[in-house]
């Protein structure tokens, strides 16, 4: 008689474990579905919102080979910028499904720091004004003025990080520094402060 219930009961949790594991896989065909269809619909509205974009950037280039004023050019320069910008955030929607899938790579360039971190700054410079606030950046002198590293990375992260700044400072200043940290051969660690 016992040996029947251990039978039975082990029956029982074999059946258990059977149908929590056709659950699991039933969960997880979902999950995939839902998945592809995220993928596919950030694929769309990134076209979608890509050919409007790309006029407003074509369109601010034809005004920039007209004659305009000191004003008038910084301001047309900084709409070309914002609107550069926003095809990047689209590509960085579109990088969240990569890192979602674990397949985001760096892309590591050549590139000036200083001037690059002038024209990712610029514009947020413009919204710290609009509460008040000042904002200042600066690189230390021994960074080099060439780097090799990925910049499309380094702008999503610091602008991030300023705009959240801008966002819950109440008065006062945002500052950004750059330093070198450890270095290793040709290598040299970059620390980025807000």
């Amino acid at each position: 008689w016992r040996l029947l219930s251990v039978t039975r009961l082990l029956l029982a949790q074999s059946k258990l474990l059977a149908q929590a594991n056709e659950i699991i896989r039933q969960q997880k065909r979902e999950a995939d579905s839902a998945s592809l269809a995220k993928g596919q619909f950030l694929a769309n509205m990134s076209h979608e919102i890509r050919t409007p974009m790309n006029g407003i950037v074509g369109m601010t280039n034809l005004l920039l080979e007209t004659s305009l004023t000191d004003a008038q050019r910084e301001h047309l320069s900084m709409v070309k910028t914002s609107a550069d910008w926003l095809l990047t955030v689209i590509d960085d929607v579109l990088d969240f499904s990569k890192i979602e899938a674990g397949k985001l790579e760096f892309d590591p360039l050549p590139f000036a720091l200083r001037p690059m971190l002038d024209e990712w700054l610029k514009p947020l410079e413009f919204r710290a004004r609009g509460k008040q606030l000042r904002m200042t950046w600066q690189v230390a002198p021994e960074i080099p003025q060439g780097i090799v590293a990925d910049p499309v990375r380094i702008r999503q992260v610091l602008v991030n990080l300023v705009g959240n700044a801008i966002k819950f400072t109440e008065r006062g200043c945002v500052e950004v520094s750059v330093t070198g940290g450890r270095q290793l051969g040709d290598r040299l660690e970059l620390i980025f402060a807000v």
